[in-house]
């Protein structure tokens, strides 16, 4: 059978930063979020700053009484310079406390967050209007074009997953960058060209190499392997033949979603249905759906990978 609290304070420690809110643009941005941040860690820092210094100061001003007192007899005279130099002084600078910060940050991560899980859908939406990729939202993630992006608000990250397979993992949650890389695997990995003669040669060897490998002497003359072991031996044919340059960056390595893709339009093809030694696939029982390791997840429509599919766990070379 073939096989979803606290306020920020209003002291002058906290004038001229403005609310996450008022900075996050429509289309969420995590650079954008984290030099708000860092903007008020800086303004801390700096009032930190100044008052270390005033105290610094001023502990250097006791110290210099403290002398007088040890050295001279007079204890009236080291007191009126002492506190003629103290009205003198400029007043204290503005230094916040730790319950001041804490109040700070809590109420400024609360608006991100809240921003974050309010504006990130519309602002994906957007993109993918902007990109003329097809934007879906969904219970467990959000269709982009031929792909599902899955969210961790925890993490601030996210996954680009196609087939049910991951395809890339640990993206900012910024919509441009998760539309950006969208719209280059779709080129890459889904529309590009397939070579139909290539890929027959290739998976007719994977076949027969992966049965070797089993040491299988049937007699029978169709040939049957298990369709992720297939995948495996693709994968060692494609990066044999690989050139050094693509070798070195990794850039050509033979992905599991680009075998999808080669696979299914291959089936479909003049090549493989008009020839002698035809290729089909074994649909998987319910115990291997689901199971990297003993099926493959194949959509019906590859323009669409996380819409209807089956599970296959084998592929059969037969002679007709």
């Amino acid at each position: 059978m073939p096989g979803k609290q606290s306020t920020p304070d209003a002291s002058p420690f906290f004038e001229g930063i403005e609310p996450i809110q008022r900075q996050l643009p429509p289309a969420v941005g995590a650079r954008t979020s984290a030099e708000a941040f860092l903007e008020k860690i800086e303004t801390i820092q700096r009032q930190l700053k100044d008052s270390c210094s005033y105290i610094t100061k001023l502990k250097a001003r006791l110290e210099k009484t403290k002398k007088a007192l040890k050295t001279k007899p007079s204890i009236t005279a080291p007191f009126n310079l002492l506190l003629s130099d103290l009205q003198a002084a400029k007043p204290a600078p503005e230094a916040p406390n730790a319950s001041q910060i804490i109040d700070a940050f809590e109420g400024q991560l609360r608006s991100f967050q809240r921003n974050l899980h309010e504006r990130f859908p519309s602002g994906l939406r957007d993109a993918c209007e902007g990109a003329r990729l097809e934007f879906k939202a969904m219970t467990d993630g959000f269709g982009v074009g031929p792909f599902v992006v899955v969210t961790n608000l925890t993490k601030e990250t996210a996954a680009i997953q196609y087939a049910k397979v991951v395809v890339l993992q640990d993206l900012p949650m910024s919509v441009q960058t998760i539309v950006a890389q969208a719209t280059a695997l779709k080129a890459n990995l889904i529309d590009a060209w397939v070579d139909l003669a290539r890929f027959r040669k290739d998976i007719h060897e994977a076949i027969r190499v992966a049965c070797a490998r089993r040491d299988s002497r049937s007699l029978v003359a169709d040939l049957r392997v298990e369709l992720p072991a297939a995948f495996r031996e693709m994968c060692l044919i494609r990066n044999t033949t690989a050139s050094n340059s693509a070798k070195k960056s990794g850039s050509d390595d033979y992905s599991l979603t680009r075998f999808i893709i080669e696979l299914r339009q291959f089936l479909q093809s003049d090549d493989n249905l008009e020839s002698p030694m035809q290729c089909r696939l074994e649909p998987a029982v319910i115990e291997n759906t689901r199971n990297a390791k003993k099926s493959i997840f194949i959509p019906s429509n590859v323009a669409c990978g996380f819409g209807e599919g089956t599970y296959y766990q084998a592929i059969i070379l037969q002679q007709m």
